[in-house]
């Protein structure tokens, strides 16, 4: 299975917003909805996971060949959070191999 995109790791990537990418890839065929359905009383809730595929396919269908690389400061936001901006540089990330 192919690496699965979030709805902003896509949206950074193409450069449009979380709304476009939500229209744009909410029926496509590979994308998975985690979401729930909406109901009378409640609104749909939208989780997307997007592969990496498709959104190849997607941007190749509209321009040429594309390699995605996932963002990795999107992948690690969370822990650089407890890290002061100034020192972002100074951050050694250890990759484990699989």
């Amino acid at each position: 299975m192919s690496d699965l995109l979030t709805i902003s790791e896509v949206a950074e990537i193409l450069g449009v917003g979380e709304d476009t990418v939500t229209r744009r890839f909410a029926k496509v065929k590979g994308v998975i909805d985690l979401g729930s359905p909406e109901t009378p009383k409640r609104r749909r809730y939208r989780v997307l996971r997007i592969p990496k595929s498709v959104v190849e396919k997607f941007l190749l269908a509209r321009g040429g060949p594309v390699d995605i690389k996932a963002p990795t400061i999107v992948e690690r936001a969370r822990l650089l959070t407890f890290v002061p901006e100034s020192q972002w540089s100074d951050v050694v990330w250890l990759d484990e191999e699989e």
